[in-house]
């Protein structure tokens, strides 16, 4: 019996994994250890009655096939049933990632729109506070100060110069950056 492997074997190597795996060391109650050790046996027990069920030659003895079956039924529905118990089933870390994804999505949009509404800059007429029109400029290469990937403004003034009519009163409202000092 050279290759046979010790009692136990299998549970530790399947505990092993679990720890790994699912970050046992993060599960907050007492019994999650004793949980996922009882995990780690339904699994064994289920690989050893879905082995036992495939190497049958014959389905002569119904009665046996039956018995099979309820229990490797049983074993699944315990086993699922442990899982959702400790947080660690399918559907839960699936929507854990889905909620990462999201949040991290939420997160760049936060971002995208704060460095928006402090660069945006809004041009009203002078006499009848009309806004005519918003602008934004963005020159900077990436990671220099000013750029997308900053808070701040441009450490150089972008110079420019802006003219437009208001549709409301006719007045020609002109911004020239070029002659600022700011």
């Amino acid at each position: 019996m050279a290759g046979r492997k010790p009692k136990g074997y299998n549970l530790n190597k399947k505990l092993e994994n679990y720890t790994q795996t699912f970050e046992i060391d993060d599960l907050n109650k007492a019994n999650d250890l004793a949980s996922i050790r009882q995990l780690a046996q339904f699994e064994i027990i289920i690989e050893s009655l879905q082995e036992e069920l495939a190497s049958m030659k014959s389905i002569d003895d119904a009665k046996r096939v039956k018995d099979l079956n309820t229990a490797l039924r049983d074993a699944v529905n315990s086993y699922t049933s442990l899982q959702t118990t400790l947080g660690i089933d399918r559907r839960k870390r699936q929507s854990d990632a889905d909620e990462s994804v999201l949040s991290y999505i939420d997160k760049l949009k936060d971002q995208a729109k704060k460095i928006w509404n402090i660069r945006l800059k809004v041009l009203k007429c002078k006499d009848c506070n009309l806004p005519l029109m918003k602008y934004y400029i963005y020159v900077t290469e990436k990671g220099e100060i000013g750029s997308i990937e900053s808070e701040s403004t441009p450490v150089e003034k972008i110079k420019y110069n802006l003219e437009v009519e208001c549709p409301k009163c006719g007045t020609m409202v002109k911004l020239d950056e070029r002659e600022s000092n700011s």
